[in-house]
């Protein structure tokens, strides 16, 4: 049943990533200030890269990108809660990538 699940979603990864760039995008800049959508987003992401198969590497990059996100916003954002939310993600790709580093170490 998971096997036949992941083949299926094997079909839409690049759909699961346009998911989760619109979801980010949505969760930053909008007024709702849910976790779930943090959570359910962090689950995504792990989906992703399993189905990918990225290393954290590309998790770092992401985070990167985040950092660079959040710089652009500290210039231009006259409000600080998408700049409370990018310092969010960047905490949890940080995290999301030194757990994927150390399960790369020790496999």
């Amino acid at each position: 049943m998971v096997k036949r699940i992941v083949s299926i979603l094997t079909h839409f990864r690049v759909i699961l990533i346009i998911i989760f760039i619109v979801g980010v995008i949505v969760d930053i800049f909008t007024n709702s200030n849910s976790d779930m959508n943090l959570l359910l987003l962090c689950v995504l992401w792990v989906l992703v890269i399993k189905l990918f198969k990225f290393d954290s590497a590309i998790t770092f990059k992401v985070t990167l990108i985040f950092l660079a996100l959040l710089l652009f916003l500290f210039i231009v954002a006259p409000d600080q809660k998408p700049i409370e939310r990018v310092a969010t993600w960047i905490f949890v790709f940080l995290a999301l990538g030194i757990v994927q580093q150390f399960r790369e170490v020790s496999s």
